[in-house]
């Protein structure tokens, strides 16, 4: 399963994090890796965007990682808004 291979996942990460501008194309895919695991398996959307907003770091132009990032931001901004009272209609 994933989750045997997150840890070594994350050390290949901390390895190609050394030289960040030579293995900025290649951090890509483990970055994706990890976002499709906290968001799809473990539902875990802070760690999620965590992760696409580290692809958007190294690449700004990434629509992918722009997209799911903005979705994983507004759901969370509404889960977390606070309730509203429904309008009740008057008497």
């Amino acid at each position: 399963s994933i989750e045997k291979a997150i840890p070594a996942i994350n050390d290949y990460i901390g390895f190609l994090s050394n030289d960040t501008v030579k293995y900025k194309a290649v951090l890509i895919a483990p970055y994706g890796t990890l976002a499709n695991y906290y968001v799809n398996v473990k539902q875990d959307y802070p760690a999620g965007l965590q992760m696409f907003d580290k692809i958007l770091a190294l690449d700004p132009t990434n629509a992918a990682a722009k997209q799911y990032g903005d979705q994983i931001r507004a759901f969370l901004t509404k889960k977390n808004a606070p309730a509203t009272p429904s309008k009740k209609s008057p008497k």
